[in-house]
Order: structure tokens, then C-alpha cells, then sequence
């Protein structure tokens, strides 16, 4: 994965769980970020970044950015970006939100199938 997620929260100067606490209080700032998906190239990277550094540890932040989309979002971006054979680091980041929301979530994996 890229390194541009850490250097964001880095910039803000939050540690990650005061920054997942601060998602999960706000009833719309997944689908905000969710929102970022379909920016600009570079916000829309930074945005999945972010996406999978908070997702990695939090069940329940995985569980409402699956609800918000994010599945199809992660394909719709591997596939702008010409997937296996295209932008490699994008779409290797892409997949590595995807394996964030599966792993170790039996709800996300319903909702995948």
C-alpha cells in the first residue's frame, strides 16, 4: 500500500482512534468520505488510504463503510484503472480496503456475497 493515508492523519495530528471515534460519532462523515471516492483522482486516492487505515482494526467502521458502498466503489476504481494489467499501486490499495472490510467480518462477507 501507498503511504499517503498515515501522512494525512500525520498532518491532522490525530492518533487513529481519536479519528475513528470522531467517523463513528458523525452520523454522515462515512458517507463523506465515501463521497471522496468518486473525486478527483488524488483526493479519491487519498481518500482510500484513509479508508483503510481506519478500517483496518474497527469492525464497525468496516461494517458502515460496506453499507455506504464500498464495494463498489473499490471495483469501480480497480476498473478506471484498468485493473490487473493498469495502475498497480492504485489498484493494489483498492484491494487492500477491500481485504480491510472482509477480514474478520462475518457481516461485511454476507453483504460481499
Amino acid at each position: 500500500m501507498q503511504r499517503g493515508g498515515p501522512d494525512v492523519l500525520q498532518g491532522l495530528q490525530l492518533p487513529y482512534c481519536l479519528l475513528q471515534e470522531a467517523v463513528l460519532g458523525s452520523p454522515t462523515s462515512m458517507a463523506r468520505l465515501m463521497d471522496c471516492l468518486a473525486d478527483r483522482e488524488v483526493i479519491r486516492n487519498e481518500a482510500l488510504l484513509l479508508l483503510a487505515a481506519l478500517s483496518t482494526a474497527n469492525g464497525e467502521l468496516q461494517k458502515i463503510a460496506a453499507f455506504e458502498g464500498a464495494f463498489d466503489r473499490v471495483f469501480t476504481i480497480a476498473a478506471e484503472e484498468g485493473g490487473c494489467a493498469g495502475g498497480m499501486v492504485v489498484v493494489a490499495d483498492a484491494l487492500g480496503l477491500l481485504a480491510n472490510l472482509l477480514r474478520a467480518n462475518l457481516a461485511n462477507q454476507r453483504l460481499f456475497r
